[in-house]
């Protein structure tokens, strides 16, 4: 990359808790999880993304990034 910041949105399909790769966050309340579930139900967007971070010390990451970058639009 030329010294730009990147940020990436996916989708991730998750596991029940423990029994995948992606571990839990922090313990959020029940009525905060309630109203953020109810917001996407109504709105069909995710105001909410989860921001995660995890190491790439051989820059693989980073060269998927660049070449999708780099290649045309699908």
């Amino acid at each position: 990359m030329d010294g730009h910041t990147l940020g990436v949105i996916g989708a991730l399909g998750l596991e029940a808790p423990g029994e995948g790769d992606v571990l839990p966050h922090e313990h959020t309340r029940p009525a905060a999880r309630e109203d953020r579930y109810k917001v996407l139900l109504a709105t069909r967007a995710n105001f909410s993304p989860i921001f995660l971070m995890f190491p790439d010390p051989e820059n693989r990451f980073v060269a998927v990034v660049a070449a999708v970058v780099a290649a045309p639009p699908i």
